[in-house]
Protein backbone atom coordinates (compact mmCIF):
# COMPACT_ATOMS: atom_id res chain seq x y z
CA UNK A 1 0.00 0.00 0.00
CA UNK A 2 1.24 3.85 -0.64
CA UNK A 3 1.94 6.11 1.92
CA UNK A 4 2.40 9.43 2.70
CA UNK A 5 2.70 11.86 5.45
CA UNK A 6 0.76 12.68 8.18
CA UNK A 7 0.62 16.64 8.36
CA UNK A 8 -0.66 18.43 10.98
CA UNK A 9 -2.31 20.99 9.20
CA UNK A 10 -3.70 23.35 11.76
CA UNK A 11 -0.21 24.43 11.65
CA UNK A 12 -0.21 25.27 8.52
CA UNK A 13 0.40 29.34 8.48
CA UNK A 14 3.54 28.64 11.04
CA UNK A 15 5.02 26.10 8.99
CA UNK A 16 4.13 22.07 7.98
CA UNK A 17 5.67 19.55 10.52
CA UNK A 18 5.77 15.93 9.94
CA UNK A 19 4.46 13.70 12.45
CA UNK A 20 4.15 10.36 10.93
CA UNK A 21 3.47 8.73 8.23
CA UNK A 22 -0.11 7.45 7.03
CA UNK A 23 -1.15 4.58 4.70
CA UNK A 24 -3.06 5.93 1.56
CA UNK A 25 -5.25 3.04 1.45
CA UNK A 26 -3.92 2.21 -2.23
CA UNK A 27 -0.80 2.27 -4.28
CA UNK A 28 0.78 4.58 -6.35
CA UNK A 29 -0.64 8.00 -4.78
CA UNK A 30 -0.66 10.38 -7.65
CA UNK A 31 -2.15 13.75 -6.41
CA UNK A 32 -3.91 14.98 -3.08
CA UNK A 33 -5.89 17.99 -2.21
CA UNK A 34 -7.71 19.31 0.12
CA UNK A 35 -11.48 19.62 0.03
CA UNK A 36 -12.99 22.49 -0.88
CA UNK A 37 -14.52 23.34 2.46
CA UNK A 38 -10.64 22.20 3.80
CA UNK A 39 -12.31 19.27 5.97
CA UNK A 40 -10.72 16.56 4.04
CA UNK A 41 -7.24 15.78 2.64
CA UNK A 42 -8.40 13.99 -0.68
CA UNK A 43 -5.68 11.18 -2.35
CA UNK A 44 -5.65 9.81 -6.11
CA UNK A 45 -4.30 5.99 -5.68
CA UNK A 46 -3.32 5.45 -9.59
CA UNK A 47 -2.29 2.15 -8.75
CA UNK A 48 -5.40 0.59 -7.05
CA UNK A 49 -8.00 2.88 -9.20
CA UNK A 50 -9.01 4.54 -5.78
CA UNK A 51 -9.95 8.17 -4.73
CA UNK A 52 -9.53 8.24 -0.42
CA UNK A 53 -10.71 11.35 1.72
CA UNK A 54 -8.97 11.29 4.79
CA UNK A 55 -10.82 13.87 7.23
CA UNK A 56 -9.35 16.71 9.01
CA UNK A 57 -9.92 16.66 12.91
CA UNK A 58 -10.63 19.83 14.57
CA UNK A 59 -6.84 19.26 16.36
CA UNK A 60 -5.32 19.21 12.79
CA UNK A 61 -4.53 15.73 12.52
CA UNK A 62 -6.23 13.21 9.63
CA UNK A 63 -7.97 9.91 10.03
CA UNK A 64 -7.19 6.34 8.32
CA UNK A 65 -9.48 8.19 5.46
CA UNK A 66 -12.42 5.60 3.58
CA UNK A 67 -12.17 5.12 -0.29
CA UNK A 68 -14.53 7.50 -1.54
CA UNK A 69 -14.52 6.56 -5.16
CA UNK A 70 -13.17 3.69 -7.20
CA UNK A 71 -12.49 4.62 -10.65
CA UNK A 72 -9.74 3.55 -13.51
CA UNK A 73 -6.28 4.96 -13.29
CA UNK A 74 -7.29 8.51 -11.08
CA UNK A 75 -4.00 11.41 -11.63
CA UNK A 76 -6.24 14.31 -10.47
CA UNK A 77 -8.87 15.12 -8.26
CA UNK A 78 -11.17 18.12 -9.78
CA UNK A 79 -14.01 19.50 -7.51
CA UNK A 80 -17.16 20.73 -9.45
CA UNK A 81 -18.95 23.83 -7.70
CA UNK A 82 -22.88 24.31 -8.43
Amino acid sequence: MGSGFDWNLAQFVSGINRLSWVSTRGRAPRFLTLSPDASALVVANEGTDSVVAHRIQADGDIDDGRVAAQTGSPVCITFIHP
